[in-house]
């Protein structure tokens, strides 16, 4: 009985340190256009990605493509983001600085791939300043 006991703390406390580790590792790869935007292990990013560097912000139009469920690449993300700075604001949507994140996922199968829009945050702009012209005190 004991040597049971035993032999199952000895896995949990095996598989402990495993369960603290941080969604993307040390030999995860990122988007090429957003440096600390992670991508799910065995994701590649596709061709044709934009980066526009505007007054406002950049903008970065990015698709990756790889094998899992859907769900596990929303986990993915809802666990990961939230550890680089960035808070989820709605469904695929995360707000971090100035900027805002958009995922898009689309299914075939196992096949996904992940179309992400990071876009400066659009504030309400002031309105316009009163003309005290024909004002009287």
């Amino acid at each position: 009985m004991y040597s049971v006991l035993r032999m199952i703390v000895a896995m949990v406390l095996a598989v402990a340190p495993l369960v603290s580790i941080p969604a993307f590792a040390d030999d995860a790869k990122f988007l090429a256009e957003i440096d600390d935007l992670p991508l799910p292990p065995g994701f590649v990013e596709l061709p044709g990605g934009t980066l526009f560097d505007a007054p406002q912000g950049r903008i970065v139009e990015a698709t990756v493509q790889g094998r899992m469920l859907e769900v596990e690449a929303r986990s993915f993300y809802d666990e990961t983001l939230p550890e680089l700075g960035w808070t989820r604001t709605g469904s695929d949507e995360y707000r971090r600085d100035k900027e805002v994140l958009h995922l898009e996922i689309t299914t075939n199968g196992m096949q996904i791939d992940i179309h992400f829009s990071l876009a400066p945050i659009k504030t309400a702009s002031a309105p316009p300043a009163a003309d005290d012209k024909g004002e009287k005190p």
